[in-house]
């Protein structure tokens, strides 16, 4: 038998080798977004195949993203944002996340998934089980929690603004004291721009919860963060 060529052979490592192991841990699969819900949040695996893939070979990467729907409208509170606020996504891709990065930037190591008609098949799909058994599905697994999702995003500079995002998946949780403390936190430690905490007293007002944050304008460029939506790895 002939092996495939290689834009069949990608398929099948896509379809036939990768698929199945996300299926059998629970994710659903639409494309090259695979998601699976978690009390409060969504996680996400992604491949992104290479612009410059030719007939003759490819090249993929991995994202990984974590989305938090009830917080999903805070992303568009910048000025420089002049549309309407946007509808939930109810099937999230890796561009809807608050948090989305390359595998590089978790792992600590840049994996080349590299594939030409001199690439020996059978080592390559090895590599690729191996990564996804004992790297990305262990470590997705492990993010089963708004808990656990914390404690992994803090770990990444400037990572306490996601608590803004943890915050309001507790309140939706039920979890209000703690999301209240949480709030509390972050607001005394860097404070927002007005039109940033307007739009999280809606969100929380959606929840059924008026904390009544406090409304003060605050000049721009005192080094606030900028919580616009930014393009993801």
């Amino acid at each position: 038998m002939y092996p495939l060529k290689i834009p069949q052979y990608k398929k099948h490592l896509i379809n036939k080798v990768i698929k199945p192991l996300f299926k059998e841990s629970g994710f659903l699969v639409s494309g090259l977004h695979w998601r699976k819900n978690e009390p409060g949040f969504t996680k996400i695996f992604n491949i992104q195949l290479s612009q410059f893939n030719t007939p003759e070979s490819f090249q993929f990467y991995i994202n990984i993203g974590l989305f938090f729907p009830h917080s999903y409208r805070l992303s568009f509170t910048s000025k420089f944002w002049g549309g309407e606020m946007p509808e939930i996504p109810t099937s999230p891709k890796i561009q809807n996340c608050q948090f989305a990065k390359r595998d590089q930037a978790i792992f600590g190591r840049n994996r080349d998934y590299s594939f030409s008609r001199n690439t020996d098949r059978v080592g390559f799909e090895k590599l690729i089980l191996e990564d996804v058994e004992n790297e990305y599905l262990p470590f997705l697994e492990g993010l089963d929690s708004l808990d656990s999702c914390r404690s992994f995003l803090n770990g990444f500079y400037g990572g306490y603004q996601y608590d803004y995002h943890i915050a309001l998946g507790m309140v939706a949780l039920g979890r209000t004291s703690e999301a209240k403390v949480m709030i509390d936190n972050i607001i005394s430690l860097k404070k927002p721009p007005e039109e940033f905490l307007i739009v999280l007293n809606e969100e929380l007002g959606k929840l059924g919860l008026d904390f009544n944050l406090p409304l003060e304008k605050k000049d721009s460029n005192d080094g606030n963060i900028d919580f616009s939506k930014g393009s993801y790895p």
